[in-house]
């Protein structure tokens, strides 16, 4: 069951959602609540990747990933009232003189969220200094629809200037430990956050609901900047997600007052793999965190972790 203090969340976010005039009333509690209830320990799930960033997390490393990595193809994702955006679109143009087509305006629209999707694709970059002009179109653009271009390609930006690294809050998640994990074989991470008080970690909501960019001018707070990234589709829920959201470029940070406190091993690692982690712990004298590998207990299916000393 889920916790009383996450219902009440849960329910905030879906308040700031709906973007009435309480938005700092529902931002405030949103805060207070994470901060009395943040747990004192999170866990990250990885697998012995190629590029070796697996030696980075066992050393204390975090990397942020843009959301095209992740999973969830719709994670993240931020979304524009289409219906409400055609008839404003409609009345500002005649009201200035000007005839109005719907299917020249859903080229125009298209365009642009195509150009949405190839950048949180990565396949173009993004220009900090974006107007209506750099859509390239067969559609000739009023001026008038520069603002709404701007205002379209808000979905696309958010997604890509945000980075994100994931963590969760149970060790023993047998579905994280199969996909995460890689079938078992790589490692969790336990972190210690007894100390920790910036406000950057967030827990995901889980809900059928989008971020909608119904205004474009108003004021963002602390929680309310970062939902897009925090909303995630119910199928998600067993993953007891919490973020650490990036709203910049960088790749790769150490958090220095949450220590990694111990390491979790997969119950199918391979020795070779098992060789590396304890020579790259042994190689740091300083703090070394508790070793352990998950056992499986075929009497009641679940996994627990046994101490190892190196």
């Amino acid at each position: 069951m889920q916790l009383d203090w996450k219902i009440e969340y849960d329910k905030t976010i879906h308040q700031l959602l709906d973007g009435d005039d309480n938005k700092s009333e529902y931002e405030k509690k949103c805060r207070e609540l994470v901060r009395k209830n943040f747990p004192k320990r999170l866990f990250k799930y990885s697998c012995f990747d190629n590029k070796g960033y697996w030696k980075n997390l066992i050393t204390g490393n975090l990397y942020f990933n843009h959301p095209y990595e992740w999973n969830d193809i719709f994670d993240s994702s931020c979304n524009f009232e289409y219906d409400n955006l055609l008839a404003e679109v409609k009345k500002v143009l005649l009201k200035n003189g000007h005839s109005f087509d719907e299917t020249k305006f859903n080229l125009f629209i298209n365009k642009i969220i195509e150009k949405e999707q190839d950048i949180n694709l990565n396949k173009v970059k993004y220009k900090n200094n974006y107007n209506g002009e750099n859509i390239e179109s067969n559609v000739e653009l009023n001026p008038i629809l520069y603002d709404y271009a701007k205002k379209i390609e808000f979905c696309a930006i958010y997604t890509h200037i945000c980075r994100a690294t994931c963590f969760t809050e149970e060790f023993n998640n047998m579905k994280m430990w199969y996909y995460y994990a890689k079938e078992y074989t790589g490692f969790c991470i336990e972190y210690d956050f007894s100390n920790y008080n910036d406000g950057s970690i967030k827990p995901v909501t889980y809900t059928d609901r989008k971020f909608i960019a119904k205004d474009f001018h108003y004021k963002f707070f602390e929680t309310e900047i970062f939902l897009p990234m925090l909303l995630k589709n119910p199928c998600w829920k067993d993953e007891k997600e919490w973020r650490f959201i990036s709203p910049g470029k960088f790749t790769e940070t150490t958090m220095s007052n949450c220590p990694i406190k111990a390491i979790y091993l997969g119950n199918k690692i391979s020795d070779q793999n098992k060789e590396k982690v304890f020579a790259l712990l042994k190689r740091n004298t300083k703090n070394i965190p508790k070793l352990y590998i998950m056992v499986a207990n075929k009497y009641n299916n679940s996994f627990y972790p046994e101490e190892i000393i190196i």
